[in-house]
């Protein structure tokens, strides 16, 4: 459905997994005895933010929560009805996952309106299913696949993540440079290190969200649906768990990578020092000898130059043999 006016899509559920479509028209004319009804809006449009002002019949204070600029997964347990704001990966082309889609959910017996801007793929999974007869059968159900279906979305990224910390992780084990030899991988380190941090962030107050909805005394959520939102937590924690673990390997992985580079550069300089005090005595003799006065020892000397050079070479054998009785190399 077109949703250049603000409604993106609207169904009214068929209790047996399917639904007919409907416009405005059909929404301003429906009852609660023909089904459950679905309607999902883009919240940044004219259209649809008049619609939840002025003829949803929303309370004010629930209306202005789902218009809304900015927002965090979070729910209110209303005696009306159940607000939930929950966050979905954001799978659109061009666009990073981690910047995490708002969507928006009002819950009643009868009812249930959700809105969004940009676009979730999880909620065009749950107009297909309606359409092919395999959806929610009224409005508890569908906020239950719904939450399940942004779930099931989030996933796939979630493993991309992993796949790729993984993989520089062997890479840095299988050879010792590394950094030399991928530089790109270590800025990238730091990028799924941020990805995670983002997409965390947002877990736990989903998962709280859905925690106080099942645990809401409301008598139209049936014990299957319960058992639905509750494996849907079960799968959101595990799901901050493993971007705990990953964040926690990308940190070890950074630390490691850092302490090889200082190793590196400490052994490179400290090579540099040892070659400059080897060659500080020949330096001073070669100025002290190549000084332009009369007089100076050897110069008339057939052999001076070769005396110079083998006691240059003594002196050379001399310092590596401190150094060495220093255990300096």
């Amino acid at each position: 459905m077109d949703g250049d006016n603000g409604l993106i899509c609207a169904y009214v559920l068929d209790g047996e997994g399917g639904g007919a479509p409907l416009d405005w028209e059909g929404m301003a004319n429906w009852k609660p005895g023909q089904g459950a009804l679905w309607v999902h809006l883009d919240h940044a449009a004219d259209d649809a933010r008049q619609w939840i002002r002025e003829t949803s019949g929303l309370d004010q204070a629930v209306g202005s929560i789902l218009l809304a600029k900015e927002t965090r997964p979070r729910s209110l347990d209303l005696t009306l009805g159940f607000l939930v704001l929950l966050r979905g990966v954001n799978l659109n082309p061009g666009q990073s996952p981690e910047d995490m889609v708002s969507v928006r959910i009002w819950v009643e017996p009868n009812r249930i309106i959700t809105l969004r801007h940009r676009k979730l793929m999880a909620i065009e999974d749950l107009e297909a299913l309606i359409q092919a007869g395999e959806g929610p059968r009224d409005a508890p159900g569908l906020f239950a696949m719904l939450a399940s279906l942004l779930a099931d979305r989030m996933e796939p990224a979630l493993l991309d993540l992993e796949r790729e910390i993984s993989r520089i992780e062997n890479d840095l084990a299988g050879d010792r440079r590394w950094s030399l030899h991928h530089p790109g991988d270590r800025p990238r380190l730091g990028e799924l290190q941020r990805d995670a941090i983002a997409i965390r962030r947002y877990l736990a107050p989903q998962h709280k969200a859905l925690a106080a909805f099942d645990e809401s005394g409301f008598s139209y959520v049936n014990d299957v649906q319960r058992m639905s939102l509750r494996e849907t937590e079960d799968r959101i924690t595990r799901y901050e768990e493993d971007l705990t673990e990953q964040i926690e390997r990308a940190a070890v992985l950074h630390d490691q990578i850092t302490n090889d580079l200082g190793e590196r550069m400490n052994r490179t300089m400290y090579m540099l020092s040892l070659i400059a005090a080897i060659f500080l005595p020949l330096g001073f003799i070669t100025e002290l000898f190549g000084t332009n006065l009369l007089g100076a020892p050897g110069t008339g000397h057939p052999s001076g130059f070769a005396i110079l050079i083998a006691a240059e070479a003594a002196l050379v054998v001399i310092v590596v043999l401190i150094f060495r009785w220093l255990r300096w190399l």
